[in-house]
């Protein structure tokens, strides 16, 4: 995520962590994506969590682009309510939403 610090210094920050990938004085020569040591797979994490959270069961995507949202289990499975933690294009958005939703499909979590 880019963020202006302040006049003359803009920053591409980790919305997992906060650690500061890269900065530059002019927005324009920030990478549009930087892979953060939280997100690199030393620890092998699984593309996908499942989790609860007030009642819902949440998934969170751990692989650029980055979401969570609600995970819908039943025999449609699909994700609502998503929040991106990466800024990427439309196509991108929709590739990985689709990722997810077959990830629901084919069952590859435990039933939690």
């Amino acid at each position: 995520m880019r963020i202006k610090i302040h006049d003359g210094l803009y920053a591409h920050i980790c919305p997992s962590c906060g650690n500061i990938m890269s900065s530059s004085s002019e927005p324009d020569l920030i990478p549009e994506f930087s892979m953060c040591p939280c997100d690199r797979n030393y620890n092998k994490i699984p593309a996908y969590d499942l989790y609860h959270e007030n009642g819902y069961i949440m998934i969170r995507r751990n692989k650029f682009p980055r979401f969570i949202g609600v995970a819908d289990t039943g025999e449609m499975p699909g994700v609502s309510d998503i929040r991106w933690m990466d800024e990427c294009d439309e196509t991108d958005r929709e590739k990985a939403e689709k990722k997810a939703i077959e990830f629901l499909r084919k069952g590859k979590y435990m039933r939690i």
